[in-house]
């Protein structure tokens, strides 16, 4: 099986405090790969044949190797992708940006001053800020997302920011919230308030599920949430040809080389210090236990008996903070 994107956490250090972080990011870690060690892992990631490479963290841009990093991975053909918080963009690294063409993913999670603040823990400025170098990049010709992760402090905030990007001219990518790292369970919304929202995503813009980002159906708007899967097929938005949840579908390798099956969940896969990208792709593939975990028939619950289950196995993730099995029911889908 062959992999089309490879998310990298270049560092654990951090400007900003959100509060839905996964990684409890602030300071850097003494464990991050070296320049040379991160030029390897781009080798790497040539080799197995990716088609991307996201920069995640953290704040990618605290790393001062970081555009030599994406300038290899254009070299390699590998499209470069940046998610930031934005505050840090100069335009000496918009130009080089621009040179490589790489993609920019801005962490946007309200408009609202207030509830931005609230959610990055710092000053409501930065908002501003940020939405004028997001208008810059679009000047520029840079290819733009807004990324909005859904809490219960921003629920009414998302269509705002769908209506935003869709008068800037970029993309906006929605994507869940789980409790893991700076998240708790108390920070994700009422599941019927969420699932509101989703249908109007569904009904009102079309939104796809990001499992066919790549396909015909591409708009300008894109959901991840697995339980989205369920939702757009009734809705009729598409007929997804595989669950939305990537856990064994993908890698997403740690600040210290470490590489698990999903951002979220704590499984450690192997590390690119000790064992090529290859190798370990090999071995996730392979590994029964997460073919098994992606097995509909494996699931208990409601998971496992929903007439949705080929198309949608829930957040294997969520399930397991909140029942202690990654093989229960999501406890954010309301047939659950």
């Amino acid at each position: 099986m062959s992999i089309l994107h490879v998310a990298w956490n270049c560092t654990r250090a951090c400007n900003f405090k959100c509060v839905h972080c996964y990684l409890d990011a602030g300071t850097p870690s003494k464990e991050e790969l070296s320049t040379s060690e991160a030029l390897r892992l781009i080798d790497s990631v040539a080799e197995l044949g990716a088609k991307s490479l996201v920069f995640t963290g953290g704040e990618p841009l605290l790393r001062k190797d970081l555009l030599e990093l994406i300038q290899h991975t254009r070299d390699l053909g590998i499209q470069p992708l940046l998610a930031t918080n934005g505050t840090l963009l100069t335009n000496a690294t918009l130009k080089i940006l621009k040179r490589v063409r790489a993609g920019v993913a801005f962490n946007l999670p309200a408009l609202d001053g207030t509830i931005y603040s609230a959610f990055t823990g710092v000053d409501k400025k930065n908002k501003e800020k940020v939405l004028e170098i997001i208008k810059k990049c679009l000047e520029d010709g840079l290819q733009c997302t807004l990324g909005v992760a859904v809490t219960n402090l921003n629920l009414a905030e998302v269509i705002k920011i769908v209506e935003l990007a869709h008068g800037l001219g970029a993309y906006c990518d929605m994507s869940m919230t789980v409790p893991v790292g700076q998240a708790s369970f108390a920070l994700l919304p009422n599941p019927f308030a969420y699932e509101s929202l989703l249908r109007k995503l569904a009904r009102e813009w079309a939104a796809i599920p990001m499992s066919e980002i790549d396909s015909s159906l591409h708009t300008h708007v894109s959901v991840y949430e697995p339980i989205y899967v369920r939702i757009s097929t009734e809705e009729g938005i598409s007929i997804p040809k595989r669950p939305l949840c990537s856990i064994g579908e993908t890698l997403h390798v740690m600040e210290d080389g470490s590489v698990r099956p999903c951002a979220f969940a704590d499984i450690n896969l192997g590390n690119v210090r000790r064992s090529s990208l290859c190798e370990i792709w090999g071995n996730t593939v392979s590994s029964q236990w997460l073919r098994k975990l992606r097995n509909p028939r494996e699931l208990v619950g409601a998971c496992g008996t929903c007439s949705y289950s080929h198309v949608c196995i829930g957040c294997r993730v969520r399930a397991k903070v909140a029942t202690e099995s990654w093989f229960n029911s999501d406890p954010m889908c309301t047939l659950a």
